[in-house]
């Protein structure tokens, strides 16, 4: 390992305030990528999607016509980002998290059309959530292992409030990185991780089955089964029941609104909204991990929770 790491490694730990401000800082370039994640990822699988539907029509040397006709390519890395009012490229100094958004008043600086504000809200969030992260494991293995946990939920988070969708390539991928980081017994016994994980999944998947038997309708995808077997995986079966509960108790706040949305779209998406689930799961994880010794702050967070 170069001398330069080894020495910026031992700074981090001499000095945690300055470890803090990095991973903030770290956070805010990852929020900025997540944005990009959010917004591609769901648009890769649909066009995924279409192709699959065109070979299995036979259709393979027409595939091009189901796909979009600015980019003959279209994923995390291209085409560069743009406004999608009037295409003018986002350069480097308009990708700035948070200040390019403040420096060019929320307005593309082609057109002038507004930028929504949940581009530097994904920033701030990702960067004070890691930063939290940060300050309560220190530097450690836990803390890198808690970056990934808490990016990977910020974007299914954000996808299932758009798409109502949990693409497997997150899902899955975090499921087996919880096991492997509790392999030497991270956040939980391998034991526990593994029996987490598999009960994670089994139990939604039993309400699902039981549910569609009784309604014939489906309540939920299977990717929710996927990310509460990958809560599972990372912090073992025994907190399983606690972020259970919190989601079905998040749930009844909307089963008014939920009802009404299920009786005029024909479907009970709404009245389990896995978006809900998700936040729910990152409350659940900044409660009983980030905030353990903080309870006044947890009361604080509490209330702004239900308020929102």
């Amino acid at each position: 390992m170069p001398d330069f790491i080894v020495d910026l490694v031992e700074l981090f730990k001499e000095m945690p305030t300055l470890f803090i401000i990095f991973s903030v800082t770290f956070g805010l370039m990852v929020g900025s990528f997540l944005n990009v994640v959010i917004y591609r990822l769901p648009r890769m699988m649909e066009l995924e999607w279409q192709r699959n539907c065109a070979e299995l029509q036979g259709q393979e040397n027409q595939s091009s016509a189901t796909e979009p006709t600015v980019s003959p390519k279209f994923n995390l890395v291209v085409p560069r980002s743009a406004c999608p009012s009037c295409g003018h490229k986002i350069t480097a100094l308009e990708n700035i998290p948070i200040l390019s958004f403040l420096f060019l008043k929320a307005k593309c600086s082609g057109c002038k059309a507004p930028i929504s504000i949940r581009y530097p809200l994904v920033e701030l969030f990702t960067g004070v959530l890691i930063g939290l992260v940060s300050w309560k494991f220190g530097y450690s293995s836990a803390a890198f292992a808690a970056w990934i946990f808490c990016f990977a939920l910020i974007a299914l988070s954000f996808i299932d409030l758009d798409t109502f969708l949990l693409p497997d390539s997150i899902t899955l991928p975090l499921l087996w990185i919880g096991i492997l980081f509790n392999l030497n017994g991270g956040f939980t016994d391998i034991h526990s991780s593994i029996v987490g994980a598999a009960a994670g999944y089994l139990s939604l998947w039993s309400v699902y089955w039981l549910f569609k038997l009784v309604t014939g309708k489906e309540g939920m995808g299977y990717g929710d089964f996927k990310l509460l077997a990958a809560i599972g995986a990372w912090f073992g079966w025994q907190l399983l029941p606690a972020f259970i509960n919190r989601g079905v108790n998040h749930r009844h706040r909307y089963d008014f609104i939920g009802q009404t949305w299920a009786q005029c779209a024909d479907s009970v998406w709404a009245l389990f909204g896995p978006w809900r689930y998700c936040r729910s799961v990152l409350w659940a994880t900044a409660r009983k991990i980030i905030f353990r010794r903080l309870s006044h702050v947890c009361h604080c967070i509490n209330w702004w929770y239900w308020c929102w």
